[in-house]
């Protein structure tokens, strides 16, 4: 990702002054201003990612926000056990949301939501729900 796409979202820089001072006071969770700070960098890093690989695959991802806090989580755990300070937050990023936007488990929930609608096009054009009551010659049957 080239700095241009997230320089808007976050400076890492600034990340990782807040990342140290977070640090120095014990990592503290909950409803402490240090890391809800974190958590908001973290979450602008993460949609940084996403738009990123929005433009790179011409895409957009259903259940965007879904995303946002799943990516979110999996940083922030990374976080809490890690010592060092990362350089770049949203490098640090990309990989985790990478697999959480394209993994498999992503392709097969997609695949999974799509068969589920009975309105989705089958490959003549016509809607399952259109063609679910038609037998071999085109009549509608009833009492099905």
């Amino acid at each position: 990702m080239k700095k241009e796409e997230y320089e808007q979202y976050i400076d890492p820089v600034e990340f990782s002054k807040l990342y140290e001072e977070w640090k120095a006071s014990g990592k503290p969770q909950g409803n402490n201003p240090l890391y809800i700070k974190i958590w908001n960098g973290i979450t602008n890093a993460v949609k940084a990612c996403i738009g990123a690989l929005q433009n790179k695959y011409h895409c957009k991802y259903k259940d965007y926000e879904d995303k946002v806090m799943d990516a979110s989580i999996v940083i922030i755990n990374k976080l809490l056990n890690m010592e060092d300070t990362p350089k770049n937050i949203v490098n640090m990023c990309y990989l985790p949301v990478l697999g959480i936007c394209c993994g498999p488990k992503a392709r097969n929930k997609e695949i999974e939501d799509n068969s589920l609608s009975i309105d989705c096009l089958t490959d003549g054009g016509d809607s399952f729900s259109d063609i679910m009551y038609l037998d071999e010659e085109g009549n509608i049957q009833y009492g099905y």
